[in-house]
């Protein structure tokens, strides 16, 4: 599978905490305690973003390279990061029944994160397979 990175902006909130920000993926963001913590989460919403384009039938954008960025384009800015994600694969369609009281829930939470139906229902069986994986 090849790795695909997309420059971003690594930015410290007022409140101490830190976020990520990724200028050719609108909506594409991450936030944690600590800078470390932030890029680490930014892979993972790198991934879940490319993953919703592919299944929304959107081309992924062509990342422009980390020199190219700007740091004028974010003011609060601390730093430029490279971050990766390996490409999304071919998704596959599925027929599954599920309660519509749950179908509802899925539908709201997923809109609140910006995310399809269907990315949000792969975010989380990816969560529960990882979470299996290690024992919880």
């Amino acid at each position: 599978m090849t790795k695909l990175f997309y420059p971003a902006f690594l930015e410290q909130g007022e409140d101490g905490g830190w976020g990520v920000w990724f200028p050719d993926l609108p909506g594409c963001v991450s936030a944690g305690d600590t800078a470390d913590e932030a890029v680490r989460e930014a892979e993972d919403a790198l991934a879940l973003h490319l993953e919703a384009l592919i299944e929304e039938g959107i081309e992924l954008p062509i990342a422009r390279g980390i020199e190219q960025m700007d740091m004028a384009e974010a003011a609060e800015a601390v730093g430029k990061v490279l971050i990766g994600a390996e490409e999304p694969d071919l998704s596959e369609r599925v027929n599954v029944m599920l309660p519509r009281s749950l179908l509802g829930r899925i539908d709201r939470r997923a809109s609140e994160k910006g995310l399809s139906r269907s990315a949000f229902l792969a975010m989380a069986a990816r969560w529960a397979l990882e979470a299996a994986q290690r024992g919880s």
